[in-house]
């Protein structure tokens, strides 16, 4: 009671990629990361092309310029000519990096620890080269400390003028005291009963 349709696809034979222009510019030339994603990239001339490769090393590079401080990177081409009757396939993929910006002012709101304990957490100072992964070991320290209910951390705009990240670190403090308690029951010890309560500024 439904028609039906039946499709023969013939998928033919694959274009291959001819010409491959993958160009890195900018002060990421010299950050030994970027080279790295690029060598693992499977596109290569000779090769069939594969949309999803290229997309992977646009992708890259792009969370790799967020994550190390390039706030100007772009794309100034990122193209795929296909010739189906030739099977040829052309790329051309060229970003610039700009350049690396640092870490500006790191600056606390919180008021849980004085300024000199708190201080005593980043490893990262004003001037250094800036790195997202630097700011997660950051929030995992401040996690592991037990101090906050709530972390966050948030990179301000880019200042072109300077060259700097400014980073505000919001905190807000945890319950000072924390007590557990349980109860149970062995048929070697009987019932036993647990009780814990903790100062967490001390």
């Amino acid at each position: 009671a439904c028609w039906h349709a039946k499709f023969a696809v013939d998928a033919g034979q694959p274009v291959i990629v001819r010409k491959l222009d993958v160009q890195l510019t900018g002060e990421a030339q010299n950050d030994a990361t970027f080279a790295v994603v690029r060598q693992q990239s499977p596109l290569t001339v000779g090769l069939p092309l594969h949309h999803g490769d290229y997309e992977t090393l646009k992708r890259r590079w792009s969370d790799l310029a967020r994550e190390r401080g390039y706030a100007d990177a772009m794309f100034t081409e990122n193209r795929i000519d296909v010739y189906p009757d030739q099977r040829a396939a052309d790329v051309a993929l060229r970003f610039d990096s700009g350049k690396r910006y640092r870490f500006g002012d790191i600056n606390f709101q919180q008021d849980v620890l004085s300024d000199e304990v708190i201080r005593s957490y980043p490893t990262i100072h004003a001037g250094d080269p800036y790195d997202g992964g630097q700011l997660t070991a950051l929030y995992a320290a401040l996690a592991d400390s037990g101090y906050f209910r709530n972390i966050e951390i948030r990179p301000q705009v880019a200042n072109r003028e300077t060259g700097e990240i400014p980073i505000d670190i919001v905190l807000e403090g945890a319950p000072r005291r924390q007590i557990t308690y349980g109860v149970g029951f062995s048929t070697d010890t009987g019932p036993r009963f647990r009780f814990s309560r903790a100062n967490r500024r001390f």
